[in-house]
């Protein structure tokens, strides 16, 4: 897989000129510890596309590359990179699963987590297994307040919340370049038309519970924040016809709404719980890999600090 260094070659000539001089490639197989070191640069996915790609283009000895002359050298490399370096991550990783389930066994607790971290963990496992969030209950004893109430608490109204957001997010999918002016106007009613029916959701909502009960549920607290955006975003749009750096920034805020089929997903909703209860065990682990990079930069700095730009160093 070489390239050439041309002083002056006529593009459609086949073999080597004598006025050129082939400098090999550093990611190439002329030896064994060339070849090695190439394909451990091509396990760590750095690269492999354009050294594939060189291969592919390299023609005989001596001659110049022609682009995809054999493109039946690119299964070679696709299957080097399902068996060199997805498989056998995934067998490290189940390695490395296996020795921590035996270490578990024997110690009767988590090794990765400390003796606080897993008590903090057990504590919080049973605040989500016993729900211990409060009913909602009405404000006042009033007709249209009580009715009100038991609209926003319906699940008819909140399997039509859900479907307003997925909508909504699907709309914002649409979103292209080179869009027709009525496409624009379209997408631009379209928003106004969301961002009142998530407004008047949030507004029944707290008519509904009153101000110390809205504010009391973290759920309602994430989509107040996300309806004042809304409606920033939207007057900011209809006030000026310029398109403002800001005005990205507040489109793409609405899209956390989504968020909010987290609760009535179970699915969803375990996977998150998940995620919380790994952070300890993640945070030891990154702090471990941290130490690592601590000290290959320490000996690094040693090694190379000193290396002066110059000849053998231009760049």
């Amino acid at each position: 897989m070489p390239s050439i260094q041309l002083t002056h070659c006529a593009p459609t000539t086949a073999r080597l000129p004598t006025c050129c001089r082939w400098v090999n490639r550093v990611a190439n197989f002329d030896n064994i510890l060339a070849a090695t070191l190439t394909l451990f640069q091509i396990s760590t996915t750095e690269l492999w596309v354009d050294t594939m790609y060189d291969s592919v283009a390299a023609v005989d000895i001596d001659q110049q590359p022609r682009s995809g002359h054999n493109p039946a050298l690119a299964v070679f490399f696709v299957v080097f990179m399902i068996f060199g370096c997805f498989f056998v991550l995934q067998l490290f990783i189940a390695t490395a699963l296996e020795q921590f389930a035996k270490m578990h066994q024997e110690k009767g607790r988590n090794v990765l987590l400390t003796a606080q971290q897993e008590e903090w963990l057990t504590i919080q496992r049973m605040i989500s297994d016993t729900n211990l969030r409060p009913r909602p209950v009405p404000l006042s004893r009033s007709r249209w307040r009580v009715a009100v109430f038991r609209c926003v608490t319906s699940s008819t109204f909140e399997l039509l919340v859900m479907a307003a957001i997925i909508s909504n997010v699907l709309l914002m999918a649409l979103t292209h370049a080179d869009m027709s002016q009525a496409w624009q106007h379209f997408m631009s009613y379209a928003n106004v038309a969301f961002t009142a029916f998530f407004t008047v959701e949030a507004a029944a909502k707290l008519v509904a519970l009153g101000w110390k009960q809205y504010v009391e549920d973290a759920w309602c607290r994430f989509d107040l924040v996300v309806v004042l955006v809304s409606v920033a975003g939207v007057c900011v749009d209809l006030a000026t016809p310029q398109n403002l750096e800001v005005l990205p920034l507040l489109r793409v805020l609405r899209l956390v709404r989504v968020f909010r089929l987290i609760p009535k997903a179970e699915g969803l909703r375990n996977l998150l719980q998940t995620l919380l209860a790994s952070l300890p065990a993640l945070g030891n682990i990154g702090s471990v890999l941290l130490l690592f990079f601590f000290i290959y930069a320490i000996v690094g700095m040693n090694l190379f600090g000193g290396v002066k730009h110059g000849h053998f160093l231009d760049r």
